[in-house]
Parts: C-alpha cells; sequence; structure tokens
C-alpha cells in the first residue's frame, strides 16, 4: 500500500494542508524541515489514520475532539481509495470508510509493527540501524523483508553492490570512476609542473621589468641621436652620411 496524498483537514497546527506524494517516477520521497514544523505531528496523524484515533491527544490544538479529521488518498496497485477518518466514531456518510477496508490494505501489519517499520524518527533510525549491523546483514535483511514485505530486498542489495563495483573497485583498473580519478592526478601533476613558485615568478618579474628599463632607456638614446642627426642635416647642409658622423661626435 502506498500513500498516493496525505491531507491533514484538522489534526495539529494544520488547517486543510495536503502533503502530494503523486510524484512522477517517484521512489523514496523524503519529509524534511526544521524542527518544530510538523513532521512528527503528520506522523502522527499517519497513524490516526490508519489504526484510528487514541483516546486524547495533544493535537486538538484548541478544537474539539470531535473535530479532528485526517484523511488520505490510498494506493495499493490494483485500486485507489480516498479514506477520511474522524476522531469519534460519529461518521458521516461519504466521509468516512469503513476500517475494514484500510487494515485489508495494510495487508495484516498491526500499528506496533508499522510504527517499528516506518515511524522512525532520527535517534530510533540509528538505534535500529545499529542492532542490524549487530545481528548480521543477512539476518538483518530476513528480518526487513518479513516485517516488510519486501521479498526483493537481497537482490536489489546485489544489484547495487554490482553497480558500485562497475563504477569503483579498489585498486582496479577499468571502473569508470578509477579511469576518471586516474585521469584527475594525471592533470594535477600536469598542472603543477606548470606551475611557477611564488619566489620564481617574483624573480622574473623583477628580471622583467629590469629589461623593459633597459629597452626604454636605448629607445630613449636612439630617439635623441635620431634628433640630432636631423638638426645636423639641416644646419650644415650636409648628406646623410656626413651629417650623422657630425651629429654623433
Amino acid at each position: 500500500m502506498r500513500i498516493a496524498s496525505l491531507h491533514l483537514k484538522a489534526y495539529g497546527p494544520f488547517d486543510g494542508a495536503v502533503l502530494d506524494f503523486e510524484r512522477p517516477a517517484a521512489g523514496l520521497q523524503i519529509v524534511y524541515g526544521p524542527n518544530e514544523r510538523g513532521k512528527s505531528t503528520a506522523m502522527r496523524a499517519v497513524l490516526a489514520l490508519l489504526f484510528g484515533f487514541p483516546s486524547s491527544t495533544d493535537d486538538a490544538f484548541g478544537r474539539d475532539y470531535a473535530a479532528l479529521r485526517v484523511g488520505a488518498v490510498l494506493d495499493d496497485g490494483a485500486r485507489r481509495l480516498a479514506v477520511m477518518r474522524p476522531a469519534t466514531g460519529d461518521e458521516r456518510p461519504g466521509e468516512t470508510v469503513d476500517p475494514a477496508v484500510i487494515e485489508v490494505l495494510l495487508g495484516g501489519v498491526d500499528k506496533a509493527r508499522f510504527e517499528a517499520m516506518h515511524g522512525l524518527d532520527s535517534v530510533q533510525l540509528r538505534e535500529r540501524s545499529r542492532e542490524l549491523l549487530r545481528t548480521g546483514s543477512a539476518l538483518g535483511a530476513t528480518l526487513f523483508e518479513a516485517a516488510g514485505g519486501v521479498p526483493r530486498l537481497r537482490t536489489v542489495a546485489r544489484r547495487l553492490r554490482e553497480e558500485a563495483d562497475a563504477l569503483f573497485v579498489a585498486r582496479g583498473q577499468k571502473p569508470a570512476l578509477n579511469v576518471t580519478l586516474r585521469e584527475l592526478d594525471a592533470r594535477l601533476e600536469e598542472a603543477r609542473a606548470a606551475g611557477v613558485r611564488p619566489r620564481e615568478w617574483i624573480a622574473r618579474r623583477d628580471a622583467l621589468a629590469r629589461a623593459d628599463a633597459q629597452v626604454l632607456q636605448l629607445e630613449t638614446t636612439l630617439r635623441d641621436a635620431r634628433t640630432r642627426v636631423a638638426h645636423a642635416e639641416r644646419l650644415l647642409g650636409l648628406g646623410p652620411q656626413v651629417a650623422r658622423l657630425a651629429a654623433l661626435r
């Protein structure tokens, strides 16, 4: 069974809020956000919808207990069912569904098992993960399959390992990530070889500045010499070669 959308019609701080999980081709969907924004409240609303409201709750938020409403669109792959559950037994025609129908969709999963498999907070998730690791991966997979009805878990895990090995293998040569890492190392080595140390760069910069200054001085000297040659040619009426000799004396 999949929850296609959760309708928090009147529950906790929510009035008419809808969590839409109808994303095309979506697999795992994550609801996240800052603390105290309603994530845990929404999880309690799911439990109230599937297993009934508790005799008392802190999620009324000033409402009358009988006014609490949580709904959802449920999908088991063969059919879709719109469900709305009130907090009391005063059910209204067209607004609610027989709880037995929800029990069929749950496939025998009771509230304790549902919370253990699907209602974990971050602390519980870490604790359960450590427990599974302590019991061994094969046993952990078997327990998960038995509780959640996921017979292909080990097949999926094996396929994921194969995909990971196709990408990277320690000391491997052919996997794509190994090839990319070698290319990256080669490019980094080329960059280091082409680089110049700061002290060497400063020395080269200063040498270039001195050379530029010498070129400027030579250009100035040559320009002055040409000016004197031209002046001598005009004053003495000499030929170009003689005037140049006179200007250079």
